[in-house]
């Protein structure tokens, strides 16, 4: 049975709490797909043109580096100031930068520093937006309506991902680049349109964080770079305290990784095993949609197993099978069907963590808690992205992707000798 944590915050029904939701969750669903389109562009095109897996990794690396350098401060804001003004700001900022990518593409401009300074403005804004929006959502819904609101909200940002690269297959052999990358901009501003019309109620800090990082210990305000680590610092401690949740993420962390940042690298991989055509490009990314909509409907109705921790490891063990099948693929079929399964697999990790998250971290906390997960995160992807791109031009990919799964694999086997799966994410310790 799942213990019930001190700190799980009570049942509260916010009036009008479900037309909030949907206006808050519509909204993100519309500015998302826009960057999802644009998103998909660009890669596919550094991969078309390229091929090369150095580059390729260069783009990933400027977006999620500059990701993590502001997700713990946006995370403190996030606790600090008025949220929907926040994601307001970041959505803009997003829109002002690709408004000017769009013009240098279609003035001919199309170098790779240009790509990867848009890519890193737009991660510094995601490092804003990402822990905001789920420490927002946490606002909105009621705690007992958690678990199936987020399998939901997974399920809907797998439709965003499942119709995304099939349009952006279908643009990228018939419109300009630039023309593209306007998509983002229209869909930040009926995005910052539906968020104006949501109603986030004021945070009631209990903890005087309104007054800087530190503030919860009655220490004197911190500025700068101090902030910062104080405010890492500070959520790192405070999640520590569940010992369960921070075991998960640590597996979640590690697979990623291993197991999982290799196929960020599909796209290369498509074109140098199976061919440059677009839709098959767009099949490898719908086919993972596919299954994380599945996924996510079957957590939405089902809920997942009572012990989550269990459910976190069988799934991380078949993605250590799955990343195997593609490296092995034959062909564009197999692989497709490896992808669609390893969807499948990825909402219930996702899921166990964020709404274990969310039932025991107080309101005024959730901001930096979900920016210290964003920026580990943020720095695991781009770190593997650097061993992973450049090896990739060296050794055959397949040989890179197995060894990936293998040390994933042997991590998750030890875990299991050494004490199997545990209870629970939400016990906290005593200490804590």
């Amino acid at each position: 049975m799942v213990s019930q944590s001190p700190n799980q915050r009570s049942e509260v029904l916010p009036a009008h709490w479900l037309r909030d939701v949907t206006l808050f969750l519509g909204g993100q669903a519309v500015s998302m797909i826009g960057t999802s389109i644009v998103g998909y562009a660009v890669i596919w095109y550094i991969a078309l043109d390229t091929q090369s897996g150095w580059r390729y990794a260069l783009a990933y690396i400027a977006t999620n580096l500059s990701q993590a350098f502001t997700s713990i401060p946006g995370g403190a804001w996030a606790d600090r100031y008025n949220r929907k003004m926040l994601l307001i700001v970041s959505d803009s900022v997003t829109a002002l930068v690709t408004i000017g990518l769009a013009v240098a593409f279609l003035r001919g401009y199309t170098d790779l520093w240009l790509i990867l300074l848009v890519l890193a403005t737009r991660g510094f804004a995601s490092g804003v937006q990402s822990p905001t929006s789920s420490a927002t959502l946490q606002q909105l819904v009621p705690v007992s309506k958690m678990m199936r609101v987020n399998s939901l909200n997974g399920t809907v940002q797998s439709l965003v991902f499942l119709a995304s690269p099939a349009i952006a297959a279908l643009l990228i052999t018939r419109v300009s680049l630039g023309w593209i990358f306007m998509i983002d901009v229209v869909t930040a501003v009926i995005g910052i349109g539906f968020l104006l019309l949501v109603r986030v109620p004021p945070l009631e800090h209990t903890d005087a964080v309104t007054s800087g990082a530190g503030a919860d210990s009655g220490a004197a305000p911190q500025r700068g770079l101090k902030s910062y680590f104080v405010s890492t610092l500070d959520a790192v401690r405070f999640v520590r305290g569940f010992p369960g949740l921070w075991r998960a993420a640590m597996i979640f962390v590690f697979l990623l990784a291993f197991a999982f940042a290799p196929t960020f690298m599909t796209p290369v991989f498509v074109v140098r095993y199976f061919g440059d055509e677009s839709w098959m490009l767009a099949a490898a990314e719908v086919t993972w949609s596919v299954g994380t909509i599945v996924g996510g409907l079957i957590m939405a109705a089902w809920g997942g197993l009572r012990n989550r921790m269990k459910m976190i490891i069988i799934c991380s063990f078949a993605w250590c099978a799955f990343t195997f099948g593609l490296a092995l693929s034959p062909s564009i079929w197999p692989f497709a069907v490896f992808m669609t399964l390893f969807g499948l697999s990825y909402p219930p990790v996702q899921t166990a963590l964020i709404t274990s998250a969310q039932e025991n971290v107080p309101p005024e906390k959730m901001g930096r808690v979900m920016g210290m997960f964003s920026l580990i995160l943020s720095l695991v992807t781009p770190i593997s992205m650097a061993i992973f791109g450049p090896l990739s031009d060296i050794i055959d990919m397949r040989i890179v992707w197995v060894a990936g799964a293998t040390i994933g694999a042997v991590y998750l086997g030890f875990l299991a000798l050494k004490g199997g799966p545990g209870s629970t994410l939400m016990a906290k310790t005593a200490e804590a």
